[in-house]
């Protein structure tokens, strides 16, 4: 029995070894990108925050995933957080003008099962990894607030390429 476990180490051994070639990259679904830019943005000056992950495409296309948090006061002083992830939104940039649509699912962190699709417009300007603009959020369902609207902020936080 020993001696099989033995032989199997070995066979499993030489596998691995010779499986692992420095010339070999493993590849993952974002290496089509040729830049991605990270951001951690504010809304309203704190009320809400967000992240923001940019990635361009070889044909320079460039795409945003995130997540867009924010404590809206339903009955005063009583406030909800809601959240709203969204992915593969189309971004526009022109010098130092960002504008980007994106849309999802928002839900309130209190009770996930209160849903509601959601559209995303940010507008703004970027200069040397700092951002300002303007936003708005809609929502569709019936008893969520219809949009919300204000100002962000926003620092990159990591890569470059992307914007000014």
């Amino acid at each position: 029995m020993t001696k099989i476990l033995t032989i199997l180490f070995v066979v499993l051994f030489i596998f691995f070894v010779t499986s692992c070639d420095e010339d070999k990259k493993v590849t993952g679904p974002d290496d089509s990108f040729i830049a991605t830019e990270e951001w951690n943005s504010i809304a309203d000056e704190g009320i809400g925050n967000g992240t923001w992950e940019f990635s361009m495409e070889e044909d320079s296309s460039v795409i945003v995933d995130g997540e867009w948090i924010y404590n809206f006061e339903l009955i005063p002083p009583t406030s909800f957080e809601i959240k709203c992830p969204f992915n593969n939104g189309q971004v526009t940039i022109s010098g130092p003008s960002i504008s980007f649509i994106a849309s999802g699912t928002a839900k309130f962190v209190a009770d996930p099962k209160q849903t509601s699709p959601f559209t995303l417009n940010i507008e703004g300007t970027t200069n040397q990894g700092q951002g300002n603009g303007s936003y708005t959020i809609s929502f569709t369902t019936e008893g969520w607030p219809p949009q919300l609207a204000g100002n962000w902020t926003a620092s990159r936080t990591d890569g470059s390429g992307i914007t000014e």
